[in-house]
């Protein structure tokens, strides 16, 4: 059983190293600057882990019939790999940083109003490690602008929800399910 075990975890660990590799190559080594290596290799971490997550994601979507996920999902995936791409040709890690906090900002932005303008803890958890990468990887300005964005966002949708202000959004599930 611990070599099933170790096999496994070796399977996994090969299987992250030589993603690695392709997506981020010899760009880590382009620059001397350890807090950009730092940057670079977050970065991949945080598109490669958050890739993998939509993949359970997209499977509860698939399965509910959540026409709003099923829509968004590839989007936000094929937006992820463009941040790969981007990554691989050398450009910068504050402007990869800002188009990869943007799109896991505004594509659970969007997900969150148009299903039935849900505010629970699984888009404020998306919403706030956002903010955290784009301080981390941008700067403080932006974070602080992303920060304003959800504030705004929230606010609107207080507002809607007190005021009774419908708005044509998808329930989430299907009738059947």
């Amino acid at each position: 059983m611990i070599k099933f075990f170790r096999g496994t975890w070796l399977f996994i660990k090969s299987i992250y190293y030589r993603a690695e590799n392709v997506a981020i190559g010899d760009v880590v080594n382009r620059t001397h600057d350890l807090y950009e290596q730092a940057k670079i290799k977050l970065l991949f971490d945080y598109i490669f882990f958050y890739c993998l997550s939509l993949l359970p994601v997209g499977l509860m979507a698939l399965i509910t019939v959540n026409d709003v996920n099923l829509t968004l999902i590839p989007f936000m995936a094929g937006m992820l790999c463009i941040c790969l791409v981007l990554l691989r040709k050398g450009l910068s890690a504050r402007i990869v940083g800002t188009l990869t906090s943007m799109t896991t900002l505004f594509m659970p932005l969007l997900s969150s109003f148009f299903n039935n303008q849900d505010v629970s803890p699984k888009y404020a958890t998306i919403w706030m490690i956002s903010v955290l990468l784009c301080y981390i990887t941008v700067n403080l300005a932006t974070s602080l602008i992303w920060s304003l964005v959800i504030i705004l966002y929230l606010g609107t949708v207080a507002y809607m929800k007190l005021h009774g202000i419908q708005v044509y959004v998808a329930s989430g599930f299907s009738r059947p399910f």
